[in-house]
């Protein structure tokens, strides 16, 4: 293959940023969406009248506990292949 050039290389890389863009905006926005309104415990939407609508977070802030504490041990384990 022939080397490409420095503009060749920006209209490459260019083009690789405007497809991770377009993916981004097309889609994961409604799964980022649903995700960040879960993290900020808003309503579900499917609320029934009479019934309790509280939204809690300790299932959330469990798993962020244990999310951490396991990034924290796969930091200072080392793999060798």
């Amino acid at each position: 293959m022939a080397k490409l050039s420095k503009e060749e290389i920006k209209v490459l890389l260019r083009m690789e940023i405007d497809n991770a863009i377009g993916y981004l905006e097309t889609e994961t926005v409604e799964a980022r969406a649903a995700a960040l309104n879960a993290y900020l415990r808003n309503p579900y939407g499917n609320e029934i009248e009479g019934k309790s609508q509280i939204v809690t977070g300790e299932v959330a802030e469990g798993f962020r506990r244990y999310a951490l504490s396991a990034a924290a041990l796969a930091s200072t384990v080392s793999v060798s292949r």
